[in-house]
């Protein structure tokens, strides 16, 4: 099984227009999320490697193919509307690491996302009103051109398990 829990959290998120942060924000909160396609890791370049009688390090860009956070619960507030519903955020996400080993340990030492590629967002609710559709809408519009910070760092703390595991059975052996 390659699926994992992800906490939960809240966040408020500016508009933006050509770059430039609106006066307004969305409150967008997550929880009972989980998160999977984790044993999809393999390396997407060349990978850098040196070593002496007691220390062993590679460095290299590493992906998971098509990550997925899912979360049974999603609201969204956008000035006086609010929806409910489920959310997913699928992304390809490429991981700068770099690998020690020495007599003593063996693991990822520097671990952080070099690119998020094919990013997609699908909020789900059972609201069909304008008010719902204008909420969704300012979502995607922040999510696309805002911060979505929250999101990616559940997902380096969960995918580091996945890192240690998958990657360290090979490297450390």
């Amino acid at each position: 099984d390659d699926t994992l829990d992800v906490d939960g959290f809240n966040r408020h998120i500016h508009l933006t227009l050509f770059g430039f942060n609106l006066p307004w924000k969305v409150f967008i909160e997550l929880n009972d999320g989980s998160m999977y396609s984790m044993a999809t890791l393999s390396r997407s370049g060349d990978v850098q490697e040196c070593s002496n009688s007691t220390y062993r390090a590679v460095q290299g860009v590493f992906t998971f193919d098509r990550m997925e956070m899912n979360y049974k619960s999603f609201e969204a507030t956008f000035l006086y509307w609010k929806i409910v519903g489920t959310f997913s955020y699928k992304f390809r996400p490429n991981m700068n690491v770099v690998y020690t080993q020495t007599d003593e340990d063996c693991g990822p030492v520097s671990y952080s996302i070099e690119s998020v590629e094919n990013a997609e967002y699908d909020i789900i609710t059972d609201d069909n009103s304008w008010g719902s559709w204008l909420v969704t809408k300012a979502v995607y519009s922040a999510l696309r051109k805002g911060d979505n910070t929250p999101m990616l760092q559940y997902f380096l703390q969960r995918s580091w398990v996945s890192m240690v595991v998958n990657f360290g059975r090979y490297y450390c052996t």
